[in-house]
């Protein structure tokens, strides 16, 4: 059964008043099940958000502002054909301790926000949508 599928039944279950509370207990149980299914759904439509070994892969890259220089007189060393959005990464410092910041890929190399010596990035997760107000609800 789909989540869609899954979220139709809990909502004709819900409309059938004797057949919810032989399946739920009661309507308002189903009511909220049916509520548990449409909030999995919508969740399933968000972005990822987890970390992501570097071992695993970069974030995905698009056309930079400067690509349309490439091959001209124009392009120069300073400029990249490619970029990432910006991520969270977590940073590991030559001591062993790791830290969070946020950085870029450029040409599939890391481009950190902030220069500190000796690090490698070993995990990201693409950054959250903003807070949006009083309306928002915390997971």
């Amino acid at each position: 059964m789909t989540l869609e599928e899954a979220i139709k039944h809990a909502e004709y279950i819900v409309n059938n008043r004797k057949y919810a509370i032989s399946v739920c207990g009661s309507v308002k149980d189903c009511e909220q099940i049916a509520e548990w299914l449409r909030e999995l759904q919508e969740r399933r439509k968000q972005p990822e958000q987890r970390w992501i070994p570097v071992s695993e892969r970069l974030p995905e890259e698009h056309e930079s502002m400067f690509a349309r220089f490439y091959g001209s007189e124009r392009w120069n060393r300073s400029m990249w054909l490619r970029q990432s959005d910006r991520v969270i990464v977590t940073s590991e410092l030559a001591d062993g301790t790791r830290i969070t910041e946020t950085a870029t890929t450029r040409d599939g190399e890391w481009k950190p926000d902030h220069t500190i010596l000796k690090r490698e990035i070993v995990a990201w997760m693409p950054m959250p949508k903003p807070y949006k107000g009083e309306t928002d609800e915390t997971y």
